[in-house]
């Protein structure tokens, strides 16, 4: 019979062995990075006393099954709630145990959270989720994207396939160059962003330090009705890994103020030069969402993005329309709470989620592990 607990240190040779053969498709032993930092990630993470993961057994006791955990706390009307955000999940041999992934996400049930979040459920999951009577949030649930540079999107984006068209870049970027010089300043079109775009010059844009970010970062977060209460460490370390994604290019985190020198946004970015800009975190003054997306834009643009994608902040996305962004669906957020009176914040998109709050801040994505 088959058997839950709590992840333990004894366990991660195989829970790292798992990792990397369902999400890196690998037989290949494991990297000593990849072993370190999943036990990092979910052993003792931030001073957590106890991992809060747990490992399924098979049988004969060997692990077959894992879900990943971090916990924190939630402030919610003055309340502090316990909440979870679930990462990987993985079974091993899902034929044998067709339902082991639900165990495992049953099992966290248990486990005394007021609320349980995850950010990156696929269809299947979402289902099991939603028999768990978690609700799936679709304006936190949607990846968008504006494209800068028409030809060195393209080429990005079918060079993964056909390595050969990436010779083809700086030629692309010549003419996109050209194009996007003799666009109006006003210019709105899916094709491109003028130049010299005047709204997106509207905001003073400076690149500031880990510490500047923090204090701005909190700053903004007290405009949401729900969101986390970092210790300090927790948020430290989230954003120190949160800045180590050499697969996506070099972070950029920027204030966005006023011509007045009032700073009223904030966002953290990665770019390689040429390719798709991968936005983690954008904040702003509730009065400011459309300026302060403008600044982002326009900022990606100046520094050689071919584009600019993100995931959805339900009090950004109207300051969005208009904009010629582009939605899909790629992965659902999802929210389960013991309490459904603690939901109310989260269906109005009053609650902080994703980026920073959310999965995508770890190392998982966007490094070489």
């Amino acid at each position: 019979m088959s058997e839950i607990r709590f992840l333990q240190q004894a366990d991660m040779p195989d829970v790292t062995r798992l990792f990397q053969k369902i999400f890196q498709n690998s037989s290949k032993q494991p990297s000593t990075a990849l072993s370190n930092y999943l036990q990092r990630l979910y052993i003792g993470f931030s001073g957590e006393a106890a991992s809060a993961s747990k490992v399924l057994l098979n049988d004969q006791g060997v692990i077959c099954g894992f879900i990943g955990v971090n916990y924190f706390d939630y402030l919610h009307d003055g309340q502090l709630l316990k909440a979870a955000m679930v990462g990987s999940l993985m079974v091993d041999n899902h034929e044998q145990d067709p339902l082991g992934g639900a165990k495992l996400m049953r099992s966290l049930l248990d486990d005394h959270y007021d609320l349980i979040l995850t950010e990156t459920a696929s269809e299947t999951t979402a289902a099991m989720w939603k028999k768990l009577n978690a609700v799936q949030l679709t304006n936190y649930s949607l990846d968008w994207l504006r494209i800068i540079s028409p030809l060195k999107f393209a080429i990005e984006t079918a060079g993964s396939k056909l390595r050969l068209l990436k010779f083809f870049g700086p030629v692309a970027g010549l003419i996109d160059q050209r194009k996007r010089n003799a666009m109006s300043h006003n210019s709105l079109r899916w094709s491109g962003t003028p130049h010299n775009w005047t709204a997106g010059q509207a905001m003073q844009c400076q690149q500031i330090d880990m510490a500047e970010f923090t204090a701005l970062y909190h700053q903004f977060s007290a405009d949401f009705a729900s969101r986390p209460q970092w210790q300090e460490a927790q948020f430290a370390a989230r954003l120190q890994d949160a800045l180590q994604k050499p697969d996506y290019g070099q972070p950029f985190m920027v204030k966005a103020a006023t011509k007045t020198g009032k700073t009223v946004g904030l966002f953290l970015y990665h770019l390689q030069c040429g390719s798709t800009a991968r936005v983690l975190e954008l904040l702003s003054h509730p009065k400011a969402a459309s300026q302060t997306i403008d600044a982002l834009i326009h900022h990606a643009a100046q520094s050689g993005a071919a584009a600019i994608r993100g995931r959805t902040q339900p009090l950004m996305m109207e300051a969005m329309l208009g904009k010629r962004i582009a939605f899909t669906h790629l992965a659902s957020t999802m929210v389960w709470a013991k309490d459904p009176a603690m939901l109310a914040p989260f269906e109005t998109g009053r609650a902080q989620l994703n980026g920073i709050a959310g999965e995508h801040w770890s190392c998982l994505s966007g490094h070489p592990l």
